[in-house]
């Protein structure tokens, strides 16, 4: 009985290990059909690259938010090139981060920028709020120190 008790440990500690380091890739229909699901959380997007030096300052910020608010719902969406998923695993891994993390394979960001927001000149780092139950939206192309991020989603 403790060998399977100890066997059942061991396989989620692999677990949550293994989920930390996936990545997914996604088109961006996949990705707009996530964020419009209706949800009676707030979900955040965050948009970054693992060549962006402000945007691996900041990602870590979004576990720690998590950590503090188990009702958010955050993914964070690589504009890496595919090839580069290795990076963007290592990344991850290094910062021990749990949250979804997605890469978007959509070369042509001419098609779809304006879809996440009409605001985004393009720019990362980038981050999107929705609330569905609250029918607020809000997009904020810059860095966001922890301070910032918990005033955004109290507005929430």
């Amino acid at each position: 009985m403790k060998i399977r008790l100890l066997f059942v440990v061991i396989l989620l500690a692999f677990s949550k290990i293994a989920s930390a380091q996936s990545v997914q890739v996604i088109d961006f229909e996949t990705l707009e059909k996530r964020i419009k699901t209706p949800t009676d959380t707030t979900i955040i997007v965050h948009f970054w690259a693992t060549w962006c030096k402000p945007c691996l300052v900041e990602l870590p910020i979004f576990s720690q938010i998590k950590k503090s608010n188990q009702k958010l719902q955050i993914v964070l969406v690589s504009l890496d090139f595919v090839k580069n998923i290795g990076d963007v695993r290592d990344f991850i891994k290094s910062k021990a981060i749990n949250e979804d993390v997605l890469l978007l394979n959509a070369p042509d960001q001419n098609a779809w920028i304006d879809k996440i927001s009409t605001q985004w000149t393009g720019g990362i780092p980038a981050t999107l709020f929705l609330n569905d139950k609250s029918k607020k939206q809000k997009f904020i192309e810059n860095s966001l120190t922890l301070e910032q991020l918990e005033a955004e989603i109290t507005g929430f």
